[in-house]
């Protein structure tokens, strides 16, 4: 059996991280193929056939292919056969599916606006850009003050796909004091064994260029 999963260059990129993060959490065995975006990588024929979005992350198993990060590691669950990361109970599946959503709508957009040029193009803090981030960051208190992880009180996936949110944040230096919560359970997510084979490469990128 033939799987691929493709990620961007230098693994900066958050949902790509979160994926990662994901197979080793299922212990799935996947060859990973790096992308690099500068190069046009993601924009070549082959790329394309698989993908016409260019867009990375993507997944390839045995010719079904899947782009958009939550969409693949829904799928990867299911496709394990573990039920803790994603229960098969239908409510608990959709409190799950709902945090899902609220990264997706709410706090991956308010840290692309904010952080994303800060961090990645240098620019100075857009400070209407902050009360959205800081609207996001307290909504996501109030759930961590609802439960100790975000969908219940067992990680799923909705931790998974958050926590590399937040790592963006926290890894460049971002004031967690006023977030308790949000900063016991991300100290309690670094403590994953897989996390530094994840998101180490990240870390020193960040810190060796800015």
């Amino acid at each position: 059996m033939t799987q691929f999963l493709y990620l961007q260059d230098k693994t900066h990129e958050c949902p790509g991280r979160a994926v990662w993060m994901t197979t080793k959490a299922l212990n799935m065995d996947i060859e990973s193929v790096s992308v690099n975006l500068e190069r046009g990588e993601n924009k070549t024929p082959e790329y394309l056939k698989m993908n016409p979005f260019h867009t990375v992350p993507m997944y390839n198993d045995n010719e079904f292919v899947l782009w958009e990060s939550r969409a693949i590691m829904k799928y990867l669950a299911n496709k394990s056969g573990e039920t803790s990361l994603y229960p098969k109970d239908a409510k608990k599946r959709a409190v799950i599916d709902s945090r899902l959503d609220f990264d997706l709508g709410k706090f991956w957009p308010a840290l692309k606006e904010y952080a994303y040029p800060q961090v990645l193009q240098n620019k100075p803090p857009n400070p209407d850009r902050e009360t959205d981030m800081i609207d996001a960051l307290d909504n996501l208190e109030l759930l961590l003050n609802q439960s100790k992880y975000i969908a219940g009180d067992q990680m799923t996936l909705a931790d998974i796909s958050l926590f590399c949110n937040v790592s963006f944040l926290w890894m460049s230096k971002y004031d967690f004091a006023k977030y308790p919560k949000i900063h016991a359970w991300y100290e309690g997510m670094i403590k994953l064994p897989y996390y530094k084979e994840t998101n180490q490469d990240f870390n020193d990128w960040i810190h060796t260029t800015h």
